[in-house]
């Protein structure tokens, strides 16, 4: 008896699983797996005035690796927490909040934020941070 040839197997990865990883990532301050996490034409923006230092707009992974540099070397976190996670097609939206310090002048911020990433192939296409900025503005602000 002939046996049936086997199937391969295809994992599907969800959106909020990939958004998981990247936070992962993160955390573990893991560069290649941050990148390998984003789409190469990734577009990644954190709204901001020119007080903050992370704030822009980055292009591609090589600029979004840049931010996490900038980011680290500006600010210090006490709490960063995600509180829910709400997926919607390729969208996934993360409501959270931070508390963190200023490393240049000492000061904290108390900091909602959602994030809207989208994803494309199973990477980070687009990110969207939105957080209260005037609370950060005033972190960095000299005395």
């Amino acid at each position: 008896m002939e046996q049936p040839a086997s199937q391969p197997t295809t994992t599907m990865v969800t959106p909020k699983a990939v958004v998981h990883e990247l936070f992962a990532a993160i955390q573990r301050d893991d560069h290649a797996a941050i990148a390998a996490s984003l789409t190469d034409d990734v577009e990644w923006r954190v709204d901001g005035p020119a007080e903050i230092p992370y704030a822009g707009v980055f292009h591609g992974p090589a600029a979004v690796l840049r931010f996490f540099d900038v980011f680290n070397a500006a600010v210090e976190f006490e709490v960063w927490a995600a509180r829910q996670y709400v997926a919607e097609g390729n969208t996934v939206v993360v409501i959270g909040d931070e508390r963190w310090r200023a490393k240049s002048t000492g000061r904290t911020a108390d900091n909602p934020w959602v994030l809207v990433m989208t994803i494309r192939d199973g990477k980070i296409d687009r990110f969207r941070a939105y957080e209260d900025t005037a609370a950060s503005r005033d972190a960095f602000a000299p005395a």
